[in-house]
């Protein structure tokens, strides 16, 4: 069973931008969340081979967050939750459901921005 633990705020992205081609987000409100993982990832990743023919690997640093959202929250790609001073806006959405089958909450994958 789900159960949001964390006050964020949600900032919705309207469908046009300014003359300058920003994104315009309406102003925030308040959403209750829960926080599965918010920060930096470490992903090893393969390298081209050099002429040495040695075989190298390089390790790549991805700043990602994992959110839990109660299902009654409106949400889609693209909008932003601003949660424990950090932004993340949203990548991607899947929804979950609880042991009896119905809708429980929705799995939030976002990235995480410098500003809106």
């Amino acid at each position: 069973m789900f159960r949001p633990n964390i006050i964020g705020r949600l900032h919705r992205k309207l469908d046009r931008r300014t003359a300058f081609g920003q994104d315009i987000y309406v102003p925030a409100v308040q959403i209750t969340l829960a926080i599965v993982n918010l920060g930096t990832t470490v992903i090893e990743s393969s390298v081209r081979a050099d002429s040495a023919a040695s075989r190298g690997a390089a390790e790549i640093t991805k700043l990602q967050a994992k959110l839990l959202v109660p299902a009654h929250v409106t949400i889609k790609k693209g909008d932003v939750i601003e949660v424990q001073g950090h932004l993340v806006e949203v990548a991607g959405l899947a929804p979950r459901n609880n042991v009896l089958g119905q809708l429980d909450h929705y799995e939030i994958t976002g990235n995480l921005k410098a500003a809106l």
